[in-house]
Parts: C-alpha cells; structure tokens; sequence
C-alpha cells in the first residue's frame, strides 16, 4: 500500500513538474507575441506618419506628358519611371494617358 501511494504521488509530481514547465513556455509565448504585436503597432503607426505627404498640384497643359512633368518637378536623383509610378498611385492613373486641364498630385 504504502508502494502504491508512492508511486501516485510521483506521478502527481511528474505532473505539477510538466504542467509548471508548460506554463513557463505558455508564459514566454505570451511575452513574445505581445512583443510582435507592440512592434507591428509601432512600426504601423510610422508608416502612417509617412503617408502624410504634402503634394503639389499641377495642371496639365497641351502637349505635356507624365515624363515631362516629372522632368520638370521631380529630385534630380531621383529614377524619373519611379517618380512617374508614383504620380499614378497619388492620382488613381490606370495609364500614363493624361489630358489638358486635368489636375495631377505631384509628390514632394
């Protein structure tokens, strides 16, 4: 009897030793994917800082084309097809097609 009681209560112990190492890696877990949410949180909140661009308007007049205005607007070291990819996004373009009069966002 005294055998069998013993046995149990080591069993019990093996359990409250596998169950308290459970919890520990439950706990470092946790703290890690608390972690990569504050940092995801963090890093989102930088990137919407970003997205706050001032923008130029600029009218197109006859004859102009995206890559003349980027020519004429854009950093010198800056890749003019980049800054041309990015006036289409700013401006909903699905094409570079643009047309007199019509008013473009030009990044600063």
């Amino acid at each position: 009897m005294i055998r069998r009681l013993s046995k149990i209560h080591a069993f019990i112990l093996l359990d409250e030793l596998f169950g308290t190492r459970k919890q520990k890696l439950l706990n470092i877990i946790c703290i890690a994917l608390s972690f990569i949410l504050s940092l995801s949180i963090f890093f989102t909140m930088i990137a919407g800082a970003e997205e706050e661009t001032i923008y130029k308007e600029v009218v197109v007049k006859p004859g102009d084309t995206l890559w003349k205005i980027s020519k004429d607007n854009m950093e010198s070291h800056e890749d003019i097809r980049y800054y041309i990819y990015k006036i289409r996004q700013v401006n909903n373009l699905q094409t570079a097609q643009i047309t007199p009069g019509q008013v473009i966002k030009l990044p600063k």
